[in-house]
């Protein structure tokens, strides 16, 4: 059985300073999609998680700011919801 290399991982912060705010969400624009004003997608392999969380906790203020990472399993990755979707996907089907 192969593992997968990445992992989907949901990414929410609360972070009082509006500066280092902009930082991180600069910082995960980066690495993911944002889908709300504090929380973005990201896939990411294990070194480029380590890496992020490494740079996000050297930044933050652990007194006030809180960021939180969700692991999303693939298989419950396909079954997520999104309503409105936002940038939804079209299928294009060529009639040829």
């Amino acid at each position: 059985m192969v593992k997968a290399r990445k992992k989907f991982l949901i990414i929410a912060y609360d972070i009082a300073d509006t500066n280092k705010r902009t930082k991180v969400a600069t910082m995960l624009e980066s690495y993911g999609t944002r889908i709300n004003l504090s929380v973005f997608e990201c896939m990411l392999t294990a070194s480029q998680f380590s890496k992020l969380r490494f740079k996000i906790e050297d930044l933050i203020d652990t007194e006030t700011d809180q960021v939180v990472y969700y692991t999303i399993c693939l298989k419950c990755y396909t079954k997520v919801i999104k309503y409105p979707e936002k940038n939804p996907e079209i299928d294009i089907i060529k009639v040829v």
